[in-house]
């Protein structure tokens, strides 16, 4: 039922969807992750065995098979996230696509919105420093994690065992 759903993209699809309709839905939002990982190592030159041994572990590890089996904000936020940092490596008329996923990915919740934030970071050190645009997104980023906090009180965690405190968010879905 779409009570269950914290994320508004989420309850909406619920409504549309029976339960067979989202694992073809999550089944292909972790084929498109994967894909995406893929072509993102493709473009940063990873080495092909690297990239296949990571992914081949990876598909086999139970957080994967976890967050792939659900519809979930987890799920979500990895396909967000990767299409993101995809688009950020490509040419510039482009480029400039990532602010959707990037937006979308900052609405989910606190969490996400923190680890986004130190993705875009990190990825600009790593990048030589010279984008002004990946620190824009960050800047971007920002402002939604503030909008989740001060305006919407988004949890800091969703997942199965949210309460009302961050720290404790924190701990029960470690």
């Amino acid at each position: 039922s779409g009570k269950n759903f914290s994320y508004a993209g989420l309850h909406l699809l619920d409504t549309f969807i029976y339960n067979r309709g989202f694992f073809v839905i999550t089944l292909g939002m972790a084929m498109a992750s994967l894909a995406l990982f893929w072509a993102i190592a493709k473009k940063l030159a990873l080495p092909t065995e690297t990239t296949f041994l990571f992914l081949a572990l990876l598909i086999l590890s139970p957080v994967f098979i976890f967050t792939s089996s659900s519809f979930s904000g987890s799920s979500l936020f990895i396909l967000l996230a990767l299409s993101s940092i995809f688009l950020l490596l490509q040419k510039t008329p482009y480029r400039y696509g990532a602010l959707v996923p990037i937006g979308a990915a900052s609405l989910i919740d606190l969490f996400s919105a923190v680890l986004l934030i130190g993705i875009l970071l990190w990825f600009w050190r790593t990048r030589g420093k010279k984008d002004p645009f990946i620190l824009f997104l960050a800047g971007i980023a920002s402002l939604l994690f503030l909008n989740n906090w001060l305006l919407l009180n988004l949890p800091f965690t969703l997942g199965p065992f949210s309460t009302s405190s961050p720290l404790q968010d924190l701990f029960a879905d470690v």
